[in-house]
């Protein structure tokens, strides 16, 4: 494919939106502001200034009162919206109406900030029950009953290390045939083979997907920081062109390949298709079976079998990029064949919500919604969007890396010709 690269200096911001995301925080210490403890995912917090009303709103567009609001209390906040003159998000479906007379708005410190971010454990993580699957990993023990964790001794006996309890899960490196059959489970120690304990292996389609963030991360050069011109040569084969169609209508849309054989793309792009075909960087073609899932923003698309192209790495969360750290977009060029590609600046160490804003180039009529927006390694941080409402003028939207895990992830547990796909007008 040819490649027109174009670079124009922007800047990204990112804003809250009402669309909260799940996020699994293992703090041991809490983080307090105020009276109340600081989550992540969280915007700010309000406090009532006089008595209130926690408000809803109802299906058609007005509020209901939930319950009253007393003077001194405070309330974390998740989302903003702009209907009722200001309304915030403080989890549950309930808002508080912005009244200053009323209530008083503030925004966390950027050391809180960053304490939180410290203490969060996310990362781009395949869990596989109770633990973390890890390259180079065999399998896990469970303990079934209190048991001990064993050393290998010089002449072939066995110490106690120390004490392993039910219900406890351990990775396991390897396995010796020694002592009845003992798995390594690291550090030169070892669980016992017995009644004891339950071993099991992973999935392949867990370890597929392990082995390829593994050879996409060596591929992209993760410790790496790389050109704008580099990021388009390794990002290319991850953006694909869909030929769409219906009874009434055929159009083109753009996808990213996110797992072989997996395209992520645009909700709106694919409603009201019946049949479609994915065409490759390398113009392959890869008949579509249908969407494996999708929600009102995106749908993960799936073709009848796998393409053979390495899925794009995925940031873990926004929030641990960097300020000042180049921000690369990855675009197709409507009615044309070569890249667009756009070059800028994260300008914020805030991420709040699943929705990145960033201001772009004049010229982005040209292209096509559903780009890749990359950092400066190479992984995915966002899906070019469109269809929600910028506090920004003419900035761009974008659906966060972190959205995307997060719907990605029941696939890992199914092997590729056991996840189910299908056409349809709209699921909503």
């Amino acid at each position: 494919m040819e490649k027109v690269i174009k670079v124009f200096s922007i800047m990204i911001l990112l804003f809250s939106m009402s669309f909260m995301f799940s996020i699994n925080a293992n703090a041991t210490t809490n983080v307090m502001w105020g009276k109340t403890e600081l989550k992540l995912g969280q915007i700010g917090k309000v406090t009532i200034l006089s008595n209130t009303t926690l408000v809803k709103i109802e299906s058609n567009g007005s509020l209901s009162e939930v319950r009253p609001m007393k003077n001194g209390e405070e309330y974390r906040v998740y989302s903003f919206k702009a209907e009722h003159n200001g309304l915030y998000g403080v989890g549950g479906g309930s808002f508080v109406k912005k009244d200053v007379a009323k209530i008083k708005y503030e925004t966390p410190s950027k050391a809180k900030l960053a304490l939180l971010e410290e203490m969060d454990s996310t990362s781009t993580t395949i869990m596989w029950g109770k633990t973390e699957l890890k390259l180079g990993q065999i399998g896990k023990v469970t303990i079934l009953s209190d048991t001990n964790l064993v050393k290998l001794e010089s002449d072939g006996s066995l110490s106690t290390v120390r004490s392993l309890k039910e219900g406890e899960e351990y990775r396991v490196y390897s396995y010796k045939s020694n002592q009845g059959g003992l798995y390594g489970v690291g550090n030169g120690s070892f669980v016992q083979k017995n009644s004891k304990t339950k071993y099991e292996t992973p999935s392949k389609s867990k370890l597929a997907l392990l082995n390829e963030q593994t050879q996409a991360t060596r591929a992209l050069g993760y410790s790496e920081v790389l050109t704008t011109p580099e990021i388009a040569k390794k990002t290319e084969s991850k953006i694909v062109t869909m030929h769409l169609k219906n009874d009434n209508n055929e159009w083109v849309a753009t996808g990213i390949v996110i797992g072989d054989g997996y395209i992520l793309v645009n909700m709106y792009a694919i409603e009201g298709v019946t049949s479609g075909r994915v065409i490759t960087s390398d113009n392959r073609s890869f008949e579509l079976q249908g969407a494996a899932f999708a929600n009102d923003s995106l749908a993960i698309m799936k073709t009848k079998v796998p393409m053979g192209v390495v899925g794009i790495p995925l940031q873990p969360s926004v929030k641990t990029l960097v300020k000042n750290e180049r921000i690369v977009t990855v675009e197709l060029e409507e009615g044309k064949s070569g890249l667009f590609v756009t070059e800028g600046t994260f300008d914020s160490s805030f991420y709040f919500q699943n929705l990145l804003y960033n201001s772009t180039h004049d010229e982005a009529s040209i292209t096509m919604p559903g780009g890749a927006v990359v950092n400066a390694r190479g992984y995915l941080i966002g899906l070019q969007t469109k269809g929600f409402r910028s506090p920004v003028n003419g900035a761009r939207v974008s659906i966060a890396s972190d959205e995307i895990i997060k719907v990605f992830q029941p696939f890992l547990d199914k092997k590729f010709s056991e996840v189910p796909a299908t056409f349809y007008s709209s699921p909503f």
